[in-house]
């Protein structure tokens, strides 16, 4: 017996001593860095300050960016009379292991207290090679947000274990003066303050007094977050927007890990020593149950150490928090568990209620994941029904997210109507996107082959056809309808605070030929996103933004253009049951309107203001509009496509050797169900569970891609759309070639390792076809190259697929001519060209940006590659 507790002391002698190490590995002092991407949003946790060993520098890494390098740097300088946090800001070399990171000084945090000349906490940034500098903002606790100080705030709330301060923009508010007489005091008391909002929230959980440090750790993080705001734009969302760093996805792990460690316990317990476990010692039951959140910090911990060292298991965990599907199996285990810990109170000596408390506690936990009650994916090559009642979709149009912000401002038209109606509304917007979208617009390249009756007709089916570019129009739509139906306003009306929406002074009559937004090209007709987020746009663009404003209520529309006037206008169809209703009368019907194929449509004037619906600009007749564009809602030969279906912008540059410029933008569009089932039948769904090898899926998805057309229907659409864009542009074939392999590279489409991709459930391993690669406009080094060997191979190459063991990389080879090799700047020729077949092939870097063909990285050669895969025309 002494023996057997003899060995059971040392077991748990290492075990403690096993678990100390580790927590002392994992458990630095990190302070957390929430941010939002503007206000109103919830914060996200974007990444962490960490101090060094001496305390004098800190480093601030991304949320699961691993091991990549820091994105901000704090050091303080204790220089006399200049006592400075300066913040460094990561510039490049984030992403490319072979690039040394620069950093950038974008300016500091004052925390000399005794300071004149500089103000305690506050946020400076100062302009390289410039003296002069700025407040941008301060650092001050959450409950003082007006008082400047370096210092986190403790919280009895939190038994004194989370120190928070808040980064404010601006400056703090000046105390307002006390009041003098009883008049006042009734004033001051009536309303309530908002209360400021910060800009990030940063702080760390942990016993460390921050007070020792001259400057803290979370002013630090305060610095960084508000600072980081004015450097460079880099977008790290895809390595914290799932947030890694949370608790509840590891608390059924938990349960599981307790499970094992309970019943190991209760067997050693009761069978080797014989003793009962617990009895009746209701103390013991609370210390039990206690080790169980002991146990959860602790499983936390170490999933934050791994992710922080690339060696993350959070697809696995993501696996363990699925379950079949079927939620009242999760709440028959929590609520039985009530009844099960009545039982073993009662009857059982208490000895499994540790048990059935950890069990019920962390399935109803899980529940609340929305991994929780999600189906495990079962990957099968039959399509079986699915008896599941399917959820309602949700009807309600959602403003697109953005970074960027528009604020709209209007009224029901007091000359048309007595009701006072106010609309206001904002819609947010991404810079790149509506760069891309500019891209596509025909009028962008100025290139004049069609009129512009024919580019109207143009952009009216490519937006049918991209239903995602309505989205904001849809939006604007449905709030315009809550609005009616609050006022109780009829259809006319709705008709006349729709029309209201475009005219000034909400979106401004500008002359092309004065905006900056757009070159000044006098001939360009905007996009409906492009009006609304210039919030300008000549007669033309306000004329299509209305167009589609009421073509998304089910109206067809017809625009109008006059080149005696040059100007232009749309008339809005009035349907048959608004005339028989008596909306409109005969006389209305005559002067207000044009008639055309037998239907009705009345006059709208978009530009200015205060223009009723049928009214027209003095000197102008409706006969005066020549030019008749039809914008039904319902075309028989184009409105066959299926809703499901998702749009993807692609936009890139030509980087040549020879020096050529040229520019693509196109737009796809792909069916959701489609993809789907392509990604079924990939054969890399069942990797390392089938027995086959990386090049034997490798060659089976070439061989489907040199076979069947239904593998590379989009990729045929590219092909045709460079092989166009480069005969335009008079461009070589070897830079023909380079524009698509561009197309290939970043940014377009996005470098990222499979582990990180969330569209392919996180595999570890997965090549994807070229139209997966298109539709997640993402992919590593493998669904690049065959992404861009599906490109060479429809523009009439023969292609290799490159494999290398030795580099751990993949990547391509095009047939290659013989005068091909006289342009390429290379000290050594045999590093790039391979012989295969009794050809000549040239090495194609896919990954990163601007790789030149016929370039590869210094010390590799094609001959690193062991593997080849080839992709033949016949």
């Amino acid at each position: 017996m002494i023996d057997t507790l003899v060995w059971l002391y040392i077991l748990l002698g290492l075990g403690v001593v096993v678990v100390a190490l580790l927590i002392k590995r994992i458990a630095t002092v990190r302070v957390w860095i929430r941010t939002h991407q503007r206000p109103g949003l919830p914060f996200v946790e974007t990444g962490y300050l960490k101090m060094d060993d001496s305390g004098d520098a800190a480093q601030v890494h991304v949320s699961g960016g691993g091991m990549r390098p820091a994105v901000g740097q704090v050091a303080a300088d204790m220089q006399q009379n200049t006592q400075k946090g300066y913040v460094d800001i990561l510039t490049s070399g984030f992403e490319d292991d072979g690039i040394q990171p620069r950093y950038r000084r974008m300016g500091y945090i004052q925390f000399d207290q005794s300071a004149t000349v500089d103000k305690y906490g506050y946020i400076y940034k100062q302009v390289k090679g410039k003296k002069k500098r700025e407040v941008v903002g301060y650092t001050a606790r959450p409950s003082a947000p007006d008082v400047p100080t370096i210092y986190g705030e403790r919280s009895w709330k939190t038994l004194w274990l989370v120190c928070t301060l808040h980064a404010y923009s601006g400056k703090p508010k000046e105390p307002e003066p006390a009041p003098q007489n009883g008049e006042d005091k009734a004033k001051a008391g009536r309303g309530k303050v908002k209360q400021k909002e910060p800009m990030a929230i940063c702080s760390y959980k942990g016993i460390h007094n921050s007070k020792r440090d001259y400057l803290p750790p979370e002013a630090r993080a305060c610095a960084y977050a508000m600072l980081s705001r004015f450097a460079p734009r880099q977008n790290y969302t895809e390595y914290y927007k799932d947030q890694p760093y949370g608790w509840k996805d590891t608390a059924l792990l938990t349960t599981v890990v307790y499970t094992l460690l309970f019943l190991l316990l209760y067997i050693v317990n009761t069978g080797v020593l014989q003793m009962p476990l617990l009895g009746h010692d209701e103390a013991a039951v609370g210390i039990l149950i206690g080790f169980y959140y002991l146990l959860w910090a602790l499983i936390r911990l170490i999933k934050i150490d791994a992710i922080e060292n690339s060696n993350s298991f959070q697809p696995w965990l993501d696996l363990l928090n699925k379950n079949l599907g079927h939620k009242v199996t999760n709440r028959l285990i929590v609520l039985l568990s009530i009844p099960a810990m009545i039982f073993t109170y009662i009857y059982y000596d208490y000895d499994l209620l540790p048990l059935i408390w950890a069990i019920g506690f962390g399935v109803g936990v899980n529940m609340t994941l929305q991994n929780g009650n999600r189906r495990w994916k079962i990957n099968s090559t039959f399509k079986e029904e699915d008896d599941t009642e399917e959820e309602e979709e949700d009807e309600e149009v959602k403003n697109p997210e953005g970074d960027i912000s528009r604020q709209y401002d209007w009224d029901l038209d007091i000359r048309y109507s007595t009701k006072q109606v106010h609309g206001n509304l904002t819609l947010y917007f991404s810079a790149n996107e509506i760069a891309d979208l500019r891209h596509c617009n025909p009028f962008f390249l100025q290139r004049k082959e069609k009129s512009d009756k024919e580019y109207i007709l143009f952009m009216f089916h490519f937006l049918k056809e991209h239903r995602q570019m309505l989205q904001r129009v849809r939006y604007i739509s449905a709030q315009i309808d809550k609005l009616c139906q609050k006022n109780s306003l009829t259809e006319r009306d709705k008709l006349q605070l729709t029309l209201d929406f475009v005219q000034e002074p909400n979106i401004q009559f500008h002359r092309n030929s004065e905006q900056k937004a757009i070159n000044y090209y006098s001939d360009y007709i905007r996009y409906p996103d492009e009006t609304l987020y210039d919030q300008a746009g000549d007669c033309n663009s306000k004329a299509l933004l209305a167009a589609m404003l009421f073509y998304v209520t089910d109206h067809d529309v017809i625009y109008l253009a006059s080149r005696k006037h040059q100007h232009a206008a749309i008339g809005v169809e009035i349907k048959q049951e608004q005339i028989e209703e008596g909306l409109f009368t005969a006389d209305e019907l005559a002067e207000l309107c044009i008639s055309e194929n037998g239907k009705y449509y009345l006059f709208c004037e978009t530009t200015g203001d205060h223009f009723s619906i049928g009214s027209q600009i003095a000197g102008m007749e409706l006969d005066d509009f020549e030019e008749k564009v039809l914008l039904p809602v319902i075309e028989d030969d184009v409105d066959e496509r299926g809703e499901g279906s998702e749009t993807r912008i692609y936009t890139w540059n030509l980087s040549a050797e020879s020096g050529r410029q040229l520019t693509g933008s196109l737009a796809l569009e792909f069916d959701t169900l489609l993809m789907a089932e392509l990604r079924e039948q990939n054969p890399f769904t069942g990797y390392g569970a089938d027995g086959n090898t990386y090049a034997m899926n490798v060659r089976t998805i070439f061989n489907l891609l040199a076979t069947d057309a239904d593998y590379t229907q989009q990729v045929d659409t590219i092909a045709e759309y460079i092989r166009s864009e480069a005969k335009a542009a008079g461009l070589s074939e070897f830079d023909t070639l380079q524009f698509a392999l561009n197309f290939a590279q970043d940014p377009n489409i996005e470098y990222r390792l499979d582990e990180q991709c969330e569209s392919i459930d996180f595999r570890k391993e997965y090549m994807r076809f070229p139209d997966e690669v298109l539709f997640d406009m993402e992919g590593d080094c493998d669904c690049k190259s065959s992404l861009t060997a599906a490109l060479f191979h429809a523009l009439g190459y023969d292609v290799l697929f490159l494999i290398s063991t030795k580099l751990k990389h993949a990547a391509i080879a095009v047939e290659c001519k013989p005068e091909w090799l006289s342009g390429i700047q290379t000290p050594d020729l045999s590093a790039v060209v391979r012989e295969f077949n009794g050809k000549k092939y040239l090495y194609c870097e896919t990954t990163g940006e601007g790789n030149w063909m016929g370039h590869i990285k210094e010390g590799d050669s094609i001959m690193d590659f062991e593997e080849v895969v080839e992709l033949r025309l016949s």
